[in-house]
């Protein structure tokens, strides 16, 4: 990969830009100075450059190639971005720009410059390169293998072909073993909803393109609506990817000491089709009771700028013929390559809300008016993350005659997770 450096060295002759005598002088030191591989002068000419015009994007390009020579991978972006701010055509910004976030590990940063690199230049090859490493980091076995695969044919021999599909090829050595265990408590200071206490266990197998679980969960909730209930859930799923789709699908079956929900099954699915920075996908779900039935279809759009993603859509549901609708939002935010935020929330009638994996669920009388939530995922080793998400939401909680008119209260509490690979 480090030959990939060699395109960041290549650079077109600095123009001024702004008419300035000085400026021009000062771009030309600076530049001789790249040339001579004196880059801590280098960067300080360009600095002094960015003082003289700091809309001169000849003396952010500049700046951002004498770090990025030196290794300054967080200066060197933030001379890449106020060189993107001034031109997002800019191909030397863009292609640097991927070099950077690449040794920063923000591989889906990365991502998103060589595409766009890629778009600025057609089949050029180092970007081409570039990007089937980076895919090979996020896990991608076959878009890696086809970027590889076509540097290869304009780069012929060149060693970085074969160590960018020994990367594509260790994709597919074996499965990945893992395991997941989650904590949540959920509760309120009105005492309406007292708490709901649960817990979840899920080990998975990943393969470049499918991952299977298996899992159980078991809850506690006192005070929901009119009855206790003690729930358990035994759910397993499936999640295959082929080129750019990615389809799940996962059921679950529930065992309660409450008779309207004792012997249900829940089941859901998702579709997903990525196209660069977009992806557009329809979620679904279906619940089987004793007490009651209900179906959602949750239509939604994903967009990538950058080290952010964000997903809405609406959610549409039917619930013993009762049609409910609600929206949702959620920001992701890749910190780096090991540190990831998240924010979402909802507005609108849902009920019996169920998490994916059966964590919590509520009797079919009462009704979820909107809430938030936040979350931090950090993964502390290559084979161990740690997570935690707050959430609050407002439930109108029954009060006898089936239609959730109860006073509207607010839930609030945490999920605190941790992964292992093995």
């Amino acid at each position: 990969m480090t030959g990939l450096a060699t395109v960041v060295m290549v650079m077109t002759a600095l123009t001024a830009g702004s008419g300035s005598g000085d400026l021009g002088e000062t771009l030309a030191r600076g530049w001789s100075a790249v040339t001579a591989g004196q880059y801590a002068e280098a960067e300080a000419a360009y600095v002094e450059a960015t003082g003289l015009a700091p809309r001169s994007e000849d003396a952010w390009l500049g700046l951002q190639l004498a770090r990025l020579s030196r290794g300054d991978w967080p200066g060197a972006a933030e001379a890449g971005a106020r060189a993107l701010a001034l031109n997002p055509d800019s191909y030397w910004a863009r292609s640097r720009q991927a070099w950077v976030k690449w040794n920063q590990r923000d591989l889906p940063a990365a991502r998103e410059h060589y595409e766009a690199a890629l778009v600025l230049a057609p089949g050029d090859p180092e970007m081409v390169l570039g990007l089937g490493f980076t895919l090979a980091g996020l896990g991608d076995e076959a878009g890696a293998r086809a970027r590889c695969d076509e540097a290869a044919r304009a780069l012929g021999e060149d060693p970085r072909i074969a160590a960018c599909r020994a990367a594509a090829d260790a994709l597919g050595g074996g499965p990945i073993a893992g395991a997941a265990l989650s904590a949540t408590w959920l509760g309120n200071v009105r005492g309406s909803v007292e708490r709901v206490a649960s817990g979840s266990v899920v080990a998975s197998v990943r393969w470049p393109a499918a991952t299977l679980w298996a899992g159980v969960t078991a809850s506690d909730a006192l005070g929901i609506g009119q009855v206790g209930e003690t729930l358990g859930a035994a759910h397993v799923g499936v999640e295959l990817r082929l080129g750019s789709f990615t389809g799940a699908l996962a059921g679950a079956l529930l065992r309660s000491s409450n008779a309207d929900t004792d012997g249900g099954g829940l089941a859901s699915g998702r579709l997903a089709f990525m196209a660069g920075a977009w992806t557009l996908g329809i979620g679904g779900g279906l619940a089987l009771l004793p007490s009651v039935s209900a179906g959602q279809v949750d239509p939604f759009v994903s967009v990538r700028a950058g080290a952010v993603t964000l997903t809405v859509g609406p959610e549409l549901a039917v619930v013993d013929g009762e049609q409910l609708v609600s929206g949702h939002l959620r920001v992701d935010w890749a910190v780096s390559g090991r540190v990831g935020l998240w924010v979402g929330g909802y507005y609108g009638d849902r009920q019996n809300p169920v998490d994916a994996d059966g964590l919590a669920f509520w009797t079919g009388a009462d009704r979820f008016l909107g809430g938030w939530q936040v979350g931090l995922r950090w993964a502390a080793t290559d084979w161990l993350a740690l997570s935690l998400a707050w959430r609050y939401d407002v439930v109108r909680v029954d009060r006898g005659d089936g239609n959730g008119s109860g006073s509207a209260d607010a839930l609030y509490g945490g999920t605190l997770g941790v992964g292992f690979d093995f």
